[in-house]
């Protein structure tokens, strides 16, 4: 949820947890699709302030300034933002930290730039959701979700089929392993 102070934008985002897919070969009608639910931590936390020109700070300042570009050419937008990572998510852990810091991004300068913008929208924008779209249901509005999955002829991400908020009492432990990134990206665990 963004919030505001005098000179900058400050989004929060969950980590998001993907359970699996529904139908890799689309033989549904639609492909992938998938279950999912955010997790209350860990987050990440990004702002954007009006500057100059495009820039970004901070873990992660490459992705993040990638993705402030396509939403400033994707909404023809004029004028500078500096984007400042404060916090980021653990990269190959399976927490959606591309997605999420993607939409983050996007939401803050749509705030800051007074874009109107769902989280669907938000998604396009940054070149997210072609595949899963459990990412961008659960930064919209969190719980867990069952998203359909996106039709071959349309290049948008898959409906939302439901939400669930999911209970303050349940309790879940994510374990993420300490190493360093392999070949494909995923952590080989330290000895």
């Amino acid at each position: 949820m963004p919030t505001r102070d005098e000179e900058a934008v400050f989004v929060e985002a969950s980590a998001r947890l993907h359970f699996g897919v529904l139908d890799l070969r689309g033989t549904l009608g639609r492909w992938f699709g998938g279950i999912g639910a955010s997790a209350s931590t860990p987050t990440l936390l990004v702002s954007a302030a009006r500057a100059d020109h495009l820039s970004a700070r901070g873990e992660d300042a490459e992705r993040a300034q990638e993705f402030a570009r396509l939403f400033v050419e994707r909404h023809h937008l004029h004028g500078g933002a500096e984007i400042q990572v404060h916090k980021t998510l653990p990269r190959h852990a399976g927490l959606g930290s591309g997605t999420q810091l993607a939409l983050a991004v996007a939401r803050a300068l749509a705030e800051l730039f007074g874009v109107a913008s769902d989280a669907r929208a938000l998604a396009r924008a940054v070149g997210r959701g072609k595949r899963s779209a459990i990412g961008t249901w659960t930064f919209e509005d969190g719980g867990l979700v069952v998203e359909g999955g996106r039709r071959a002829d349309r290049d948008e991400c898959g409906p939302l089929i439901a939400r669930v908020p999911i209970p303050s009492s349940w309790r879940c432990v994510i374990a993420i392993p300490k190493g360093t990134a392999g070949i494909s990206g995923a952590a080989e665990a330290e000895g």
